[in-house]
Order: C-alpha cells, then structure tokens, then sequence
C-alpha cells in the first residue's frame, strides 16, 4: 500500500515552516517501516540550493499536474492531507464529494483550525469553513490532530461527531546528537528562528527588548513573507537602546538549525498561537530555554523555571530576561539541563508506533464507514 503525503510547502523551501518539518519526519518515519511513501508538493518550491538530498519519492509537479495524479491513483493509496484552507485541499474536497477520488483520506488541519489561526484571512476561511460544515465534508476523512485541545476546538466549532485520532508530532531525535555550548560570560544570548510572520508575534521582542536594562545580543532568523511586516521589525531593531545588539541573519535551512540553536543561551517565542512548536522543541532538545507566550503546548516547562507567560503580562518577559542574565553560570546549566530532560521525557511519553497501527487499520475499514 502506498502512503502519499500532500503539501503545498515542502523542503528545500521551508515557508511552511513546523508542518514542513512533521511531514518530513512521516516521511521517514513510513518508509523506515517498509512502505511505499510520496511526497506530492508544489513545483514551487523547488530552488537552486537543495540541503535534502535528491529523492525520487519527492515530487515538485503544478497544480494541474498534481491534479491528474491523484485521478489515476490506484484505491488502495492513502491519501494524507495537510492542510485543510489549501486550494489544493479544497480540490480534494470537491473531487471526493462528487466521488471522482475514492481513496482513504487523512486529513491533518496542522494547527490552521484553531483560535490563534484563525484570527488571520478570517473572512476567506470562514466562507470555507461555512461550505465544509454544510456540506458535511467530515464524513469524507479521518482527522488527524496533535493535541486533544486541537480536536475538541475543531469538534465545538462544528458541532458534529467526526472520526479521529489525536497523535503528536513525531520527533526528529538526531537533534539529541547537539549539545548546548555552555552559558558564557558576557551578554544573555537570544535567537528566534522561523518564519517571520504577524502570528509569530515578532513585534512583541522588540517590545519586551526595549524595556529590559541588562546586555543582550538578540539574532533572528527566518524567511520573510510580508515586506511591510518585515521592514516595520528592522525599523523596531533600529530603535533599541544601547543595552541590546540585533542583527537579522536571513533565513536558516533545517538542516543548519540545531548547530545553529546550541551557540544561544535563550529562545524566545512569544508567538500568537503554536498546534505544536517545533522550533521550541527543537530548542529544548539541545538545552536552549526557551522564553514562550502561553499559547503553545509548552507551558509546563513553568515547573522547571517560570519561563510561559500571556502576552499581557509583559513585565514577565522582562524580568525573566534580567535574572537569566545576572544568574550564575551553574544555575543556568540546571535550567538548561532540565530543559532538555523535560524534552526527552515527552518522547518517552509518546507512543508513536500509534501511527503505525492507524495506518495498518486503514487496509480493513471500509469506506463507506465514513
């Protein structure tokens, strides 16, 4: 049985940003069991620098190329979506409902079905929304969700019984091959990697920076995706005080993150809505303590050190910043150290092998069943 994930984002452009990253890992993940897997994705994102090497399982096509494809499919596919507002997504819909695709769906929103999400293009997702509860589109798909929170907002909004599971993210663990260069003295050092959007909530740094007194050299890194948001964040890093040294340093390939992640001291995220966060993750993995807002998934790491706030509590951030930077060198190991137990814990926690069986299960059900 073949497995074929479909995205519009995909490597070796990294504009999708984590959910780049979760399909990727199913990727492997999939085919180090022995099955048959594709990436289906748009030839868009093909560019002269590749850091993944060439694979004949990754296919760049067009839209109407990706069209055909899936019409001459053979039944036995299995069709894993990752999106639910892409174009792409919605012709599946379309396609599915007047029965011309016959396949075994998983439909995975990545966090785009949420509050935070939802706050941006609001009024075109709301129009689809509309016509997917209208015209019961659940009973087409299984749901695939990364946290329990995920599933009960999408089944409130809804307000229909869907088929589902709630699986997290899986992990990449090579990550646990880099380890965190030991805090030095001088400056608190702070990175922030990953797409540079309004609901990464960028602008806030810059806020929480300007009132914070102690030295800080701040790097941010990620591909900008709206000129007018990313000029308006230069002019803020222009603005800082004396006290603060930042400096964009363009984007960051995946492959480069975690050599890159082990030279900082902090990561700060104060974004405005996280389905999991690899970024975060990904920073815990190697030690890095991570400075988040409260809407992501990480906000227990408040049981090591009181680093998850709300965005309306901006003193918080500020203060946390000033005592990471006079704590002794010691102190901030243990931090760091229980940071990245905190993150091997969660692994151990997780029952992967899930996706395995969701997958195998999906041979007997039969259609009509949804």
């Amino acid at each position: 049985m073949d497995i074929i994930l479909l995205s519009d984002f995909f490597y070796p452009k990294f504009q999708g940003g984590g959910p780049v990253k979760s399909i990727f890992l199913l990727y492997k993940y999939f085919s180090n069991l022995g099955y048959k897997v594709s990436i289906i994705t748009s030839s868009s994102n093909l560019n002269k620098s590749n850091s993944i090497p060439f694979n004949s399982n990754f296919i760049y096509i067009n839209l109407f190329q990706r069209i055909i494809f899936l019409l001459n499919l053979p039944i036995n596919s299995v069709l894993w979506v990752n999106s639910f507002f892409s174009p792409f997504t919605i012709i599946i819909c379309i396609f599915v409902f007047f029965g011309l695709i016959k396949n075994k769906i998983i439909l995975s929103p990545r966090g785009e079905v949420s509050i935070g999400a939802l706050k941006f293009g609001f009024f075109k997702k709301k129009i689809w929304l509309y016509i997917f509860k209208l015209l019961k589109l659940n009973r087409f798909f299984i749901l695939h969700f990364t946290a329990v929170e995920e599933k009960l907002f999408y089944e409130y909004y809804f307000k229909s019984k869907i088929n589902s599971f709630v699986l997290s993210n899986l992990i990449d663990k090579d990550i646990y091959n880099f380890n965190k260069i030991l805090r030095s003295d001088g400056p608190l050092k702070i990175v922030s990697i990953g797409r540079i959007s309004a609901k990464k909530n960028l602008e806030f740094i810059f806020k929480v920076l300007n009132l914070v007194n102690c030295e800080v050299i701040f790097h941010l890194y990620g591909p900008n995706l709206n000129d007018n948001y990313f000029h308006m964040l230069m002019e803020d890093g222009k603005n800082l005080p004396p006290n603060i040294s930042f400096s964009y340093l363009g984007s960051l390939e995946p492959v480069f993150v975690p050599s890159t992640l082990i030279s900082y001291d902090l990561y700060f995220s104060p974004s405005l809505n996280e389905n999991f966060g690899h970024g975060i993750f990904e920073a815990m993995q190697v030690g890095v303590v991570p400075l988040i807002s409260s809407n992501t998934p990480w906000c227990d790491i408040n049981s090591i050190y009181p680093l998850s706030f709300s965005l309306a509590d901006i003193n918080s951030f500020v203060n946390t910043i000033e005592n990471l930077s006079i704590m002794s060198h010691s102190e901030f190991s243990i931090i760091s150290s229980e940071i990245r137990r905190k993150s091997f814990s969660f692994v151990k926690s997780q029952n992967y092998d899930l996706y395995r069986d969701v997958i195998g299960s999906l041979l007997h059900i039969n259609k009509n069943q949804f």
